[in-house]
């Protein structure tokens, strides 16, 4: 199906579509306007809508239609969801449940809590907004601009990946047009400033759209779709051409005989002025000789004789892809697209990222004290550390923590506990600060450039204690000990009973037993981040699924096993391993690890090797 897809992108790269036709001619076929008329046109309307009266009676031009988009991006402008019904997009969970309300306005925090929101009400997947960017596009190039804004969720739901909506002004009106995904079930790809989707594909690329656009009232167009078969077990739109193929199957004593070829059916809608575009199909057909290296080769005579013995059976046209990409050239100059716009179709757009702190749904605190990091930890929190030392021993101790948190035995299972923040210990060496039971929690640095240090005075507790907590990132951050060399046996950081739990850009250090012990959690991340100076070893991985680690330095470590996997899988990519003292990998129980790319020194390198013993369970790509 790769290859197929790959065809038809190359056609699609074709068809630019009919579309635009919308945004150089109108419904009727009218020829477009000559510039001078637009122009007239264009300042007729902007005069007649761009005025409006105050209290005084004073006319007061309305805001542009940036001015509207910027202030919405400032969370200052709402924007509704009147012109389109967004209801369906719920479909996969609750029919009832409503997407967006009509007639009502949403900021940006409340539209990006929304979709969050709506990804979370299947009860068995949870997802969380990562990444918002946007970017201006011009539909049907009329020289108004639109605002589309990208929102990429994270997490383990069926739909995750990005959306782009598409945001226009209509009468000094922020209304919402259109959504692309990203997501399981289907793609589609907001490439060029001037509104074009380049692709989309639906269900495991069994229908695909290419060359669609929005013209510039953000109506949906595209210029052909296809369906792709197998003819082993063809079932087309076309029951002619099914029973063609059924009949050449059913004599053939051979049932493999079709397996490689692929059916190919092209419908050019909207723009086939006369025809019905529900009857009228293209097809081609693609072999595949999967003993060859890349995939490809000629059809053997005799198959090749069968497969269109069974188009001419049905009175089908088999268009080669060259001319399939002729017509598309064709249709889509006739439409008033430049050969340059055909030609750099799938340019990319320039996108800007926002902060977090812009669009974040939840709380978001900026702090300088413990006091304020720990008592702002709550569900769907951004906390964003300003720079400094903060010392959660000491403000447990000193700072009457401990009399401002519920108090958890040593050994005890925090999701029996409250939720929040917690605090453990069974000597004064071993208070810890433990998290318990939060959801989508962000603790980063304010400044990545000078990030905030997060110490810990006791030698037998963890700097930082995470139980039964989902979509933890911790970003930009310096986690240690404070404590003499060799005294310690508290890890940095401790993941236990969490799921999706990210850390990125930190610096973890000892004397800290572990960098990171990590206990019955699922999909764990570690990206580029250092593990260093710790006295047992660098991380401890129990009862847990997929632990990747990413582009991480593991640096002057020693005594014990540096990796411990015990009923666990854990995957390394492009790191570093320097300077480990101690035996490098030990894996036990249904356990693999995998490094793909890390660079070593001799003796990390030796470490492995020697580790090899376990079989199969250690690999090095």
């Amino acid at each position: 199906m790769k290859r197929v897809r790959k065809l038809a992108l190359a056609l699609a790269a074709i068809l630019v579509l009919m579309c635009l036709l919308t945004g150089c001619q109108d419904q009727s076929g009218a020829s477009k306007e000559s510039d001078e008329e637009k122009k007239t046109e264009q300042t007729e309307s902007s005069s007649s809508v761009d005025q409006k009266v105050d209290g005084d009676g004073e006319s007061q031009k309305a805001p542009t239609s940036m001015e509207l988009y910027k202030g919405f991006l400032a969370g200052e402008v709402p924007v509704y969801f009147d012109r389109v019904d967004f209801s369906y997009y719920a479909y996969e969970k609750d029919e009832d449940i409503l997407c967006f309300e009509k007639n009502k306005g949403y900021t940006l925090k409340e539209f990006i809590g929304r979709v969050q929101e709506l990804d979370n009400v299947d009860e068995y997947y949870s997802v969380y907004v990562d990444d918002v960017w946007y970017a201006f596009i011009d539909c049907g190039r009329d020289g108004e601009p639109e605002l589309v804004v990208s929102i990429f969720n994270a997490g383990d739901a069926w739909n995750v990946g990005s959306y782009e909506y598409v945001i226009k002004n209509f009468d000094g009106k922020l209304q919402a047009c259109h959504r692309n995904s990203e997501a399981y079930r289907g793609q589609e790809c907001m490439n060029n400033d001037f509104g074009v989707i380049y692709e989309a594909w639906y269900g495991g690329l069994g229908y695909y759209v290419a060359y669609s656009m929005l013209d510039a009232n953000c109506e949906y167009h595209f210029l052909y779709s296809t369906d792709y078969e197998n003819m082993s077990g063809a079932c087309t739109s076309s029951e002619a051409l099914n029973n063609a193929i059924f009949a050449i199957q059913n004599r053939e004593e051979d049932e493999t005989l079709f397996e490689s070829i692929d059916l190919v059916s092209y419908r050019f809608q909207e723009y086939e002025e006369g025809e019905d575009p529900n009857q009228v199909y293209f097809f081609t057909y693609e072999y595949y000789d999967y003993d060859s290296d890349d995939g490809r080769g000629e059809c053997p005579a005799e198959l090749k004789a069968l497969v269109e013995e069974a188009f001419q059976t049905a009175g089908v046209k088999i268009y080669s892809s060259e001319e399939l990409k002729a017509r598309t050239e064709s249709l889509l100059s006739d439409a008033g697209f430049t050969k340059s716009e055909i030609n750099d179709w799938d340019r990319a757009l320039d996108w800007t990222v926002m902060e977090r702190a812009e669009f974040w749904p939840g709380k978001v605190s900026t702090v300088k004290t413990t006091a304020e990091f720990l008592g702002a930890i709550e569900d769907n929190a951004l906390i964003l550390l300003e720079p400094g030392t903060y010392d959660v021993t000491k403000w447990l101790v000193d700072e009457g923590g401990m009399e401002k948190t519920p108090y958890m035995e040593f050994g005890d299972y925090a999701g029996e506990n409250p939720k929040g923040v917690l605090y453990s210990g069974w000597e004064e060496d071993s208070w810890e600060v433990a998290i318990n039971d939060v959801w989508n929690l962000t603790i980063a640095s304010a400044d990545s450039k000078n990030p905030a240090r997060i110490v810990c005075d006791c030698s037998h507790a963890l700097v930082l204690n995470f139980e039964k907590c989902e979509f933890l990132k911790l970003e930009n951050l310096i986690l240690g000990h404070e404590v003499e060399p060799g005294s310690c046996s508290g890890d940095v950081v401790g993941l236990f009973h969490c799921n999706y739990p990210r850390v990125e850009g930190c610096d973890l250090y000892g004397c800290g037993a572990h960098g990171m012990d990590v206990e019955h959690c699922s999909n764990v991340n570690l990206t580029d981040c250092v593990i260093h100076d710790c006295t047992y070893g660098c991380l401890y991985v129990v009862d847990s699924d997929y632990v990747s680690v990413n582009t991480t330095r593991f640096e002057d470590c020693q005594e014990f096993d540096m990796f411990a996997a015990i009923d666990s899988y854990l995957y390394f990519s492009e790191c570093s391993f320097k300077n480990l003292r101690g035996n490098m990998v030990y894996v036990g129980g249904d356990s693999f690890v995998s490094f793909w790319e890390c660079q070593y020194d001799a003796q990390a390198l030796q470490g492995i090797q020697s580790s090899k013993g376990y079989g199969d369970s250690i690999i090095v790509y």
